[in-house]
């Protein structure tokens, strides 16, 4: 089951869009036309913030959460997949603004539409991983 407080507990990092890795993804069924989806996402090392920054983002199935889930699949997933989980392991870009719920403080995650330019940018992201993962294995 999807914990709604994971997104709590993401760092506070300076408002801003940022090219980010899909490392792990959940989906949980609901009884809408997309599942309740987790995703945990690394920021490329391009942006300088500490290593390893996780960043969490969670999707609910409801009406007001669906333009968030259209821009979640154009930015991750090809324009003939459906199924949500090929996202997982893929590269886009993000929108990261401060958030506050009561006295906690932390960054959301919003997905965006990604323009031709970005695409490209991360297509470009998304070869050298694989050309630097080829000359590792």
């Amino acid at each position: 089951m999807i914990d709604n407080y994971t997104i709590y507990l993401n760092p506070i990092i300076p408002p801003d869009f940022y090219y980010a890795k899909i490392i792990h993804l959940e989906t949980e069924p609901a009884a809408f036309q997309f599942p309740k989806i987790l995703t945990k996402l690394s920021i490329h090392p391009i942006h300088h913030l500490p290593e390893n920054t996780i960043l969490t983002s969670i999707i609910h199935p409801t009406n007001k959460s669906r333009e968030h889930f259209e821009k979640f699949v154009h930015t991750f997933l090809n324009p003939d997949e459906r199924d949500v989980s090929m996202a997982d392991g893929r590269w886009g870009s993000i929108w990261v603004y401060n958030a506050k719920y009561d006295e906690t403080e932390y960054s959301s995650v919003k997905f965006v539409f990604q323009p031709i330019k970005v695409k490209l940018a991360v297509w470009d992201i998304y070869e050298r991983e694989k050309e630097n993962s080829n000359q590792a294995g």
